[in-house]
Order: C-alpha cells, then sequence, then structure tokens
C-alpha cells in the first residue's frame, strides 16, 4: 500500500514546520530579553545596598572620631564648650542638618541655655526654653526625642519670626541618672524637603548620649578641682597659720583663700572686743585702700546693742543668716541695719556665720556680693569650712585637729580624682567599638573588652604584643602604609578597610579601622590609638532589615489593592439586591398585602409575615454591607492619598448644627435619649473639607445615640486657645480604659462581639480620626464604664479674616440650646 500527499497538503506541513521555528525563535528571543531585565533590576538593587552600607558605615567614621575627639578632650580636659562644639558638629554631619544648637539645663533659672549653634541658629536671640516649651523643651520633658517634619505647621511651635526658615526638626534629650542635663537639636531650611526618619532619631541620642558624658565628666572635673583647690588652700592656711604670728594675719589668710575658692568680692571676719559689748572688724578683703571705704571704717567696732541684729543674733545665739537677692526685691530691715551702719557694702545680699570652736561662738564672718551668675547660697558649703578653719585659728587649742580633718578631705579628693580616671577607663570597656592603644613598634598598650571578644583572646596575651599576627597577610603592607601615613602627617585615617584573622575561630573577617596619633604630656606623639569594627555582620544585618521593610510594604501595599478591588466587585451585586428587595417590600405592600388580609387562614398569614420580614432584612443588611464597602473605600483613598479634599473657610458651629439635623431621624429608635446645644462664644473658624468634617459629627453623632438606651447627648462647640474644639458626650454604657487605643483601630469594635451584635463597620472612628488628622487637628476619647463617653476633636484656627485691632464683644458665658 503506498501513500500518495497532494501539492496541497505538503504545502501545509511545511507552512506549520515554518511557523512553529519562528514561534521559537519570538520566544527565545523574549527569554532572552526577561534575563537581561532580571540581571539589570539585580544590579540596581546591589547598587542600592551599597550605597546604603556606605551611607551607614560614614556615619559610624563621624560617630567614632567624635567618640575619639571627645575622649582625648577628657583626657586634656578641654573646656566643656569645644566638647559640645565637636559634637553638633559631628551630628549635623552625620544627619545631613546645617542648623543645630545644644541647650543645657540651668536649675537656678530652671530654663535651658543654649551652650553652642551653629548655621543660622547661631544669629538668633537666645530668650531661654522651659520644659515643654519649643521642640527642645518636649524633648526636655519628654525624655525622648521629639521630630517634627514641618515646624511650620507644628501646633506647639515657638511663636515668632525668628523660625519661618526652619522645616524639618530632630531634638534629643542629654539624658541621665541625675536627669535630663540639656537637649540637642537639629534643624534644616524650608528649602530642604528632606525629613528626618527614626533611625535618624536613634543616630542624634547617641550624640546626646556622648554630650551628656561629656558634661558630666567636665562638671566631675571641675568640681574634683574646686575640692582640690579648696583642700590645697587650707592645707596652705594649716601650714601658713603655724608660721604666721598674730590673729589678724591668721584671718588674712583666710579671707584670701575665700576670695579665691568661694569667689565672693568682699568679706569681713569680726571678733569679739575683751569686754564682749561690741565687735570689732579684724580683717576684710574687697574694700578699696582707704579708711572712708573699709566697713565701719577700717578697724571700726559695731556694738551689741541691737544696732545690727543679724551680727548680734550670730554672737549672741550662733545663729546663721543667708538673704539672697533675689529673695526679696526691696532691702529688708536687717539687711538695711547693716548697709546703713556701714557693716557691709551690698545691696540685698548678705551671709553672716558664726565662728565655731569647741561649742562657743568665738567671732562671726560676713560675706556679700557674690562673683556673677552665682548667689551666696553656692558658696555656703565653702563657707562654713573656711569658717571653722578661722575659728580653729582663733582657738589655737584645735588648730591640729582641724589641719588633720582638711588633709583627710584633701586624700579623699585624691581618691575621687583616681575613680574619676577609673571611671574613664571604664568608658572605653564598655563601648560596642573595639580600640586599641600601641606603640611605635604595633605592640598593644591598651586594649578594651570589645576587642577581646573579637579576637578571642585575653588581655594578658595581648599586652604586650605586636598587632601583626592578627592582620591578613594580603593586608599587612596597606595597612603598615596607613600607619606611616599618620606619623608622618599627624591626620587621622579614617574607615580603612582590611582583613583580620581570628586565632581562635580560625577564619578571616572584613572590618574597618580608624587611626589616630597618641601624644605624650609634652604633646610629642608616642604611639597610635584606633577603632576596629566588624562589618561584615552588620551589613547582613541591614541587608535582612530592608528585606524585612519591602515584605511587609508589599503585603500593605497587596492588602490596601485587594480590599479596593474586592469593595468595587461587591457594590454591583449588592446594588441590585438592595433594589429588588425595596421593589418587593414594595410590590408586596401594593399588590399582596390586601388581598392576603382577606385571606382568614394562620399559615397564609404567617407566611406574608415572613415574607415581608425577610424582605426587610434584605434591605437593611444590604444598606449596612453598602456602608462598609463605602468606608473600605473612603479609608483607601485617605490611606492611599487619593481624596480629592475641597477645603473652604467655615464655622464650625454651622456644620454642627447641619450634622445634628441629617441625625435627627436617628433619635426615632432612641426617644427616651435627648439632645442638646452648647455654643461658645469667639469660637475660630477654621479650614477644611465641608463633606467630610459634616462626615465626623454624624459619625460621633451616631455613636453616640447608638450606645445611648436612655439620657441626654451634648454637642459642644467651644474655643480651646487657637482651636476650634468640638465635643460629643453622652450618658451610655461607657467604654473601659483599656479599649480606648482599640477603637480606632480598622475592624475593631468594643465589648463582646459573641454575645452583641455589632452595632457598626469598625471602620468609623478610624476614618474620623484620619479625616481629623489630615486638618492638623487629634481626635481623642475620654470614656469609663457606666459613666458615658466623650468623644472631642481640635481644629487649628483659620487665619483672621478681619483687619488687626478690630474690636470684637467678649461674652463671659456659653449659649445653651436644647435642640431635640
Amino acid at each position: 500500500m503506498t501513500w500518495s500527499a497532494s501539492p496541497l497538503s505538503l504545502a501545509l506541513v511545511i507552512a506549520a514546520l515554518t511557523l512553529g521555528m519562528l514561534a521559537g525563535v519570538v520566544w527565545a528571543r523574549r527569554m532572552g530579553r526577561s534575563a537581561r531585565l532580571q540581571d539589570i533590576e539585580r544590579q540596581v538593587q546591589a547598587e542600592r545596598s551599597i550605597a546604603q552600607a556606605e551611607a551607614t558605615l560614614r556615619h559610624q567614621e563621624s560617630y567614632v572620631l567624635a567618640l575619639q575627639q571627645l575622649t582625648e578632650g577628657l583626657r586634656q580636659r578641654a573646656p566643656l564648650g569645644d566638647l559640645l562644639e565637636t559634637l553638633l558638629r559631628h551630628a549635623g554631619d552625620v544627619l545631613g542638618a546645617a542648623h543645630g544648637h545644644l541647650g543645657l539645663i540651668d536649675p537656678r533659672l530652671g530654663s535651658m541655655v543654649r551652650a553652642r549653634a551653629r548655621g543660622r541658629f547661631s544669629d538668633l536671640v537666645d530668650g531661654g526654653v522651659r520644659v515643654g516649651e519649643g521642640v527642645a523643651g518636649l524633648a526636655w520633658a519628654r525624655r525622648s526625642p521629639v521630630r517634627v517634619d514641618d515646624y511650620a505647621a507644628w501646633d506647639r511651635r515657638l511663636r515668632g519670626d525668628q523660625l519661618g526658615w526652619l522645616r524639618a526638626v530632630l531634638a534629643a534629650p542629654l539624658a541621665s541618672r541625675e536627669g535630663v542635663l540639656g537637649v540637642i537639636v537639629l534643624g534644616r531650611d524650608r528649602d530642604d524637603r528632606r525629613t528626618f526618619s527614626s533611625a535618624d532619631e536613634a543616630e542624634l541620642a547617641r550624640f546626646a548620649e556622648l554630650a551628656a558624658l561629656a558634661v558630666l565628666n567636665v562638671r566631675l572635673i571641675e568640681e574634683l578641682e574646686g575640692r582640690r583647690r579648696e583642700s590645697e588652700q587650707l592645707a596652705r592656711i594649716g601650714d601658713a597659720m603655724q608660721e604666721a604670728g598674730g590673729v589678724d594675719e591668721r584671718m588674712s589668710l583666710v579671707l584670701a583663700a575665700i576670695s579665691d575658692v568661694a569667689d565672693l568680692q568682699r568679706a569681713v571676719i569680726w571678733l569679739p572686743e575683751p569686754d564682749e559689748r561690741s565687735l570689732k572688724a579684724s580683717a576684710w578683703v574687697g574694700y578699696a585702700d582707704g579708711a572712708s571705704a573699709a566697713p565701719v571704717p577700717l578697724g571700726g567696732r559695731v556694738p551689741l546693742d541691737g544696732t545690727v541684729p543679724l551680727l548680734e543674733g550670730a554672737y549672741r545665739n550662733a545663729r546663721e543668716s543667708l538673704t539672697e537677692a533675689a529673695d526679696a526685691p526691696p532691702p529688708s530691715p536687717q539687711t538695711a541695719e547693716l548697709t546703713e551702719n556701714g557693716a557691709l557694702h551690698c545691696g540685698r545680699a548678705a551671709l553672716v556665720l558664726p565662728l565655731m570652736a569647741r561649742g562657743a561662738v568665738v567671732g562671726v564672718l560676713t560675706a556679700d556680693a557674690p562673683a556673677a551668675g552665682r548667689t551666696l547660697r553656692e558658696s555656703l558649703g565653702v563657707l562654713r569650712r573656711f569658717a571653722a578653719s578661722a575659728a580653729v585659728a582663733i582657738d589655737a587649742a584645735r588648730l591640729l585637729s582641724a589641719a588633720q580633718s582638711e588633709l583627710g578631705e584633701r586624700r579623699a579628693a585624691e581618691q575621687e580624682l583616681r575613680r574619676s580616671e577609673e571611671k574613664y577607663r571604664g568608658i572605653l570597656e564598655q563601648i560596642e567599638e573595639a580600640y586599641f592603644e600601641t606603640d611605635f613598634r604595633g605592640r598593644f598598650t591598651v586594649v578594651n573588652a570589645a576587642l577581646l571578644r573579637s579576637l578571642g583572646t585575653t588581655r594578658e596575651q595581648m599586652l604586650g604584643r605586636s598587632f601583626w599576627p592578627f592582620v591578613d597577610d594580603q593586608e599587612r603592607r596597606a595597612v603598615l602604609e596607613v600607619f606611616h601615613e599618620v606619623a608622618r602627617s599627624g591626620t587621622p585615617a579614617l574607615g580603612v578597610e582590611l582583613r583580620y584573622r581570628n586565632p581562635a575561630r580560625g577564619s578571616v573577617s572584613r572590618a574597618e579601622m580608624s587611626i589616630n596619633l597618641v601624644r605624650g604630656e609634652s604633646g610629642d606623639p608616642v604611639g597610635f590609638r584606633g577603632v576596629v569594627r566588624d562589618i561584615e555582620e552588620r551589613v547582613r544585618y541591614q541587608e535582612e532589615l530592608q528585606a524585612a521593610k519591602d515584605v511587609a510594604e508589599a503585603a500593605n501595599a497587596s492588602k490596601s489593592v485587594f480590599l479596593a478591588n474586592v469593595s468595587h466587585e461587591l457594590r454591583t451585586p449588592l446594588t441590585s439586591i438592595l433594589g429588588f428587595a425595596r421593589l418587593i417590600e414594595r410590590r408586596f405592600d401594593e399588590f399582596l398585602a390586601p388581598h392576603l388580609a382577606a385571606i382568614d387562614e394562620p399559615r397564609v398569614q404567617r407566611a406574608a409575615r415572613q415574607v415581608r420580614t425577610n424582605a426587610a432584612i434584605i434591605g437593611r443588611e444590604s444598606r449596612r454591607l453598602t456602608a462598609l464597602i463605602d468606608n473600605v473605600l473612603d479609608l483607601a483613598k485617605i490611606e492611599a492619598g487619593k481624596v480629592d479634599w475641597q477645603l473652604e473657610r467655615m464655622a464650625p458651629l454651622t456644620v454642627v448644627e447641619q450634622g445634628l439635623e441629617a441625625a435627627r431621624g436617628l433619635l426615632d429608635e432612641r426617644p427616651l435619649v435627648g439632645v442638646r446645644l452648647e455654643r461658645g462664644f469667639d469660637v475660630p473658624d477654621v479650614i477644611a473639607d465641608r463633606d467630610r468634617l459634616l462626615q465626623v459629627v454624624i459619625n460621633l453623632l451616631s455613636n453616640a445615640l447608638k450606645f445611648t438606651p436612655a439620657g441626654e447627648v451634648v454637642v459642644r462647640v467651644e474655643r480651646a486657645g487657637i482651636e476650634a474644639l468640638v465635643s460629643v458626650s453622652d450618658t451610655g454604657v461607657g467604654i473601659a480604659a483599656e479599649d480606648h487605643a482599640a477603637v480606632f483601630e480598622q475592624f475593631r469594635q468594643v465589648g463582646d462581639t459573641l454575645t452583641e451584635k455589632p452595632q457598626g463597620t469598625g471602620l468609623g472612628l478610624p476614618i474620623c480620626k484620619q479625616i481629623i488628622e489630615h486638618h492638623g487637628g487629634r481626635l481623642w476619647l475620654e470614656s469609663s464604664l457606666g459613666r458615658g463617653s466623650t468623644f472631642s476633636f481640635t481644629l487649628p484656627a483659620a487665619p483672621p479674616a478681619e483687619p488687626e485691632g478690630t474690636n470684637r464683644p467678649e461674652l463671659a458665658d456659653a449659649e445653651v440650646v436644647q435642640w431635640w
């Protein structure tokens, strides 16, 4: 049997083969193009990751450099202002903020005074900031960072035109166990559209910790220095008094020490006359030469007959007196008597101390006119100690014991100084970065715990050993050149990448190193110091964090798209269901009900009632589901920023009245509930979307009526500072304190939803909160179980529409209207 094919059949076969080959070629080209696009996408993603890692490394470099400079400054006892300026500059460079300032809290004034500033903050007049005022005061009050994206739109901003150039602001407190020491603030110009992030908050908080550490340590050093000076003066007085001839000479030594240590401009020591009827000025300091300028006058006396009560009370009754200049604006009678009698040349400040020795008063010390910026109370402790020394000098029998006591204080001060040095070393042990110091031959002289952990070794094994065995062979030459360059130029080397070996694990890791010179007391270089950071774990963590962030953002976007699509798909069948339900109700009532009513058959009547009831249920539930879909779409639009806001100037009262009219029909289900409107006077206009604001009012009214079986609903419209305040209060069931936050969450309803039928969609209040916050206001709840609820919201006042200076009538009380 033979097979033959016609020319047409052969042509068809050839055409099919040709089409198959063409399809294969097209498919191959498409697959190649798709592979190239995927390669490009992976390359872009890798470049982004590298850029993020480089930015993070630069931040770490600047932070470590700031830490190095702070440590070096503390070692060299640099002024606090220089340390703070360095930290402020590094913080601004890391966070990309050209403007900033750092303020310290003055407990005496109860306010924060600017210590250092950069950028445009340097041109501003410092009026002092109190707790809670502005960004810095709010960070002080909260003890946590404060971030503002648009300062001009922030409702708690400081008033005035000085900060009109400011946009994004970030503040962090200098917190310690002693409290908040100050606040560091960074800002950007209005032309800079960038905002600070939560990562920026954490970064600035790290610099704030360094600043707090600098303040505490400098203050500790100053305190130790003051104690040292005081101890030296006391010791010098003790030595000098052994050689001094008379009491007057010894008192002059005491007063000279008071002027040097306590920063007092004037002081006098009064000793009793043999008959104890008067006090004589035995020694003084701070008065001009000449009898007319000396107290009462030179070598004069003050009788103990009640003429000068402060002096007499100190000598007769061992009573100590202290009057500050700020305690009483006018001079007190006692202080005035001192001044009028020439006992003290002072304004309104005076300090009177009895000189006690062996339980008896042997003289009186008076002082006034403290140095600028200080008070007498600050010098009280020092003056008391010097008064004791003066008393000991007067009473020779106690000279030896007093000298021993002061020498003991000196030893205590030296011990405190040694503890402070140990504290500095503790700082190096606590930092997370690996820190080391070497001599010029590369042998370790100082290592911290972080370096020992990273290398898996002990301090004994490291000290005196060269660091070369820990550097990878391929990196040694490059690292050696870096050390030579730092030694030659004296310039720190930052961000040097290298590979280091861990002998304990037998592994090689990538790290980053910063190197600087160590200088001795003479200022000559004696070695190197450096910080090493392992960057592999950090990069891996950042990549994992970014991946998790991408997944979360994708899931959130998918959720929004899914809700929107489902809502749109449900609208069409719901419209048909609702329309046919209404048609069934109307046709049933119009055509069937009259005929069925004439049939005296129980089953027919029962079936008719069921049909009518079921149709009503279908309509009611369809309307509820339609409302739910509308709320979902509204929420999705607001979150996506696709709402077209129609903003206009309006009076809040008109919107509230319109909402009351719209909700009047809800009272049919609540005959035992009354509604009352309280209208305050001078309520400011607002800029808002009328329909959206009406939606908020109707939702709050609807909730109040739903959950108030019997009682009263009160709506108030009033002024709250520079804002308009609207509140809706009811006497209903109330909401438990633990459920307050849940009422503003999406699809959340408080109460027992298993035993109680939900009376809403769970989206009304979240939508209201989104609307109010978009207008720059806030929405909150005040409620407790069994005592009703009050939902309140505020809106910023609109700019004045009438010329400034126009007098508006002031009314004392609000107007109350019984609405329903």
